[in-house]
């Protein structure tokens, strides 16, 4: 290690007529790595044979002297810790609150990183990066000033519908050293659910009451799941302005509701994906219909002619 020191020290400028002779402890003013040793002239020195440990600190003291060190003064540095190891890597997210396993095409992209440490020298740098699974080629990346903790949002273009992506942290310590660590990663989905078939009928009981029968199949989705059904029963041909009923991923109900009578009604589902995308789709009108059958002629007989015998 080249141990350097300058000739203003304590605000005293050191004539060329000085010299100079250092020593190297665990402690100030120590000597217990290397005891006092003359460099002459010289303003720096090379400690070949010092051997310093990982994890420790050390700290040089320096006497100067003009007349052979007859009388000297004093000077120590403030200590330097030795780090020959990288941080410790944390745990990435590819997500704020929670990991995230799918991203819309044209959704805001968040990283969270945690716990990366370094017992010796602080982290003061971490770049983040979204890199493609298959080709491994890195889509976008950044750096950012960090302590080992932080998150991130931004706007990616440049990743592709149906794609498997992950995301690497590389955090760097205050002396150079670097670690790593990936999340597990996510598929962007660039294309909602496709719809199925939605199917709805009306119950009318004498005590006034309307049930409301739901029932919808054969939506999916190729790259993320299904995670939320919402429903609405509108008038036919009318927009939703109202309150829409969330339900999880059942795929049925039973509701009692308030409808005008002859009016027909539409069932409105929405199917939600984990990239947030969404479709809906109607069910074919239904006439809310409190009327009796109109009564009809009854015949004996073929034909429309009645018959009294047979």
């Amino acid at each position: 290690d080249l141990w350097e020191w300058r000739n203003n020290l304590n605000n005293r400028s050191f004539d060329l007529g000085f010299e100079y002779r250092y020593s190297v402890g665990t402690v100030p003013g120590g000597g217990q790595i290397l005891s006092y040793t003359k460099t002459g002239k010289a303003r720096e020195a090379l400690c070949k044979d010092c051997v310093l440990l990982q994890g420790s600190r050390y700290y040089i003291s320096l006497q100067v002297s003009s007349d052979n060190f007859e009388t000297y003064s004093h000077h120590q540095s403030d200590g330097i810790l030795i780090d020959l190891t990288s941080p410790v890597a944390g745990r990435v997210l590819d997500g704020l609150d929670a990991d995230k396993l799918y991203y819309g095409t044209n959704e805001q992209f968040s990283a969270t990183w945690t716990n990366f440490t370094d017992p010796e020298s602080p982290i003061i740098e971490c770049s983040v990066s979204i890199i493609d699974y298959a080709s491994q080629d890195v889509i976008w990346t950044e750096s950012v000033e960090s302590n080992g903790i932080g998150s991130i949002t931004r706007l990616v273009s440049s990743w592709l519908h149906g794609h498997f992506y992950y995301t690497k942290i590389i955090c760097q310590s205050d002396i150079g050293l670097a670690t790593e660590a990936t999340s597990d990663g996510f598929t962007v989905d660039g294309t909602p659910p496709v719809g199925g078939r939605v199917v709805v009928s009306i119950g009318h009981f004498e005590n006034g009451g309307v049930t409301v029968y739901g029932s919808w199949s054969d939506f999916s989705d190729d790259q993320s799941q299904i995670v939320d059904y919402w429903w609405a029963l509108i008038k036919a041909g009318e927009t939703i302005n109202g309150t829409v009923n969330s339900i999880g991923t059942q795929t049925s109900f039973t509701a009692s509701v308030e409808l005008t009578a002859g009016f027909e009604y539409e069932l409105v589902v929405n199917a939600t994906n984990s990239a947030g995308l969404f479709s809906l789709q109607r069910s074919k009108p239904v006439i809310y219909d409190v009327t009796e059958p109109t009564a009809s002629y009854i015949f004996d007989g073929a034909g429309t002619t009645d018959i009294d015998y047979q």
